[in-house]
C-alpha cells in the first residue's frame, strides 16, 4: 500500500529496495537501501542558486543542504543502531552534486569546509567512498580547483581519522578495460 501525501514513508525492511530521492532544493542526494540492509549515498550537492533564478531551499532555509541530507539518512537508516553509510559516490564533481566551499558556513576539525558530502560525512561515517577521479584526479583532466580541493582534505582527513577507504570507480569510456 502506498502512503498518502505527507505521511512519513515507512521503515526499511528486509529483501526491499528503497531508493530515496533527498531534495533540498540545492542539489542531487539519493539514498539507496539494498535487499541485504547495504547503504548507498548518491551526491551530496549543494550548489545552483536561490530565488529569484534559482529553487528555494528544502524544506526551508533552517538548515544546510547537508544537514538536512543527514538528518534524513539518520531517519532512514534508524533499523541500524551505528547509522553508518556503507558508501558513498559522487556522480561527477560540480558543487550541486558535491557541495561548494564557498557556501559553506562552518570549518571541520580536518580544515576543510563543510558542504554537500563533506557536511554529511563528518555528520553521518562512510566507511567506503567510491571515487572515480582517486588518487590522482587527472584524468580526463587534472582537477585542481577549489572545490575538489575541499573534498580531497575531507577525504584525507576522514581516512587518517576515521579509517574511510577510498576505492577507485571507472573505466576510460571506449578502451573497455576498467582502470586498477
Amino acid at each position: 500500500f502506498a502512503q498518502q501525501p505527507g505521511q512519513p514513508l515507512p521503515p526499511w525492511s528486509p529483501g526491499t529496495l528503497d531508493i530515496h530521492q533527498i531534495n533540498t532544493g540545492r542539489g542531487n542526494a539519493a539514498l539507496l537501501i539494498f535487499p541485504d540492509g547495504t547503504s548507498m549515498l548518491l551526491d551530496a550537492g549543494d550548489g545552483g542558486n536561490l530565488p529569484p533564478r534559482g529553487t528555494p531551499p528544502k524544506p526551508d532555509a533552517s538548515r544546510t543542504p547537508g544537514e538536512w541530507i543527514g538528518r534524513y539518512i539518520r531517519h532512514m537508516l534508524a533499523h541500524d543502531p551505528t547509522a553508518t553509510l556503507d558508501y558513498a559516490c559522487l556522480t561527477h564533481f560540480h558543487d550541486d552534486h558535491m557541495g561548494s566551499p564557498a557556501r559553506a558556513l562552518k570549518t571541520a576539525p580536518g580544515g576543510y569546509k563543510l558542504s554537500g558530502i563533506t557536511e554529511v560525512g563528518t555528520l553521518i561515517p562512510i566507511k567506503v567512498m567510491l571515487d572515480r577521479g582517486w588518487p590522482d584526479y587527472n584524468y580526463p583532466a587534472p582537477l585542481t580547483d577549489a572545490t575538489v580541493a575541499n573534498y580531497r582534505a575531507f577525504l584525507e582527513f576522514q581516512r587518517k581519522t576515521n579509517g574511510l577507504r577510498v576505492e577507485r570507480l571507472c573505466c576510460r569510456p571506449g578502451s573497455g578495460v576498467r582502470d586498477k
